[in-house]
């Protein structure tokens, strides 16, 4: 159902790893499946690339 939507759709599990990429999200985020389990972090969202491993928080921006 959520890959017929328009907006794009990323569901996260509770330990912060992707469950759901809908097609719209694959398409603005430049995504495939293979993005399906990775821990997704700030930073992954800024560069639109989940990680497959955890990162340091990064400071917050002013």
């Amino acid at each position: 159902m959520l890959h017929g939507i328009r907006e794009g759709v990323v569901a996260l599990d509770r330990s912060g790893r992707v469950r759901l990429l809908n097609d719209e999200a694959q398409r603005l985020l430049g995504l495939g499946t293979e993005a399906l389990g990775d821990r997704w972090t700030t930073r992954s969202a800024r560069d639109a690339r989940p990680t497959s491993s955890p990162a340091a928080s990064p400071a917050p921006t002013c």
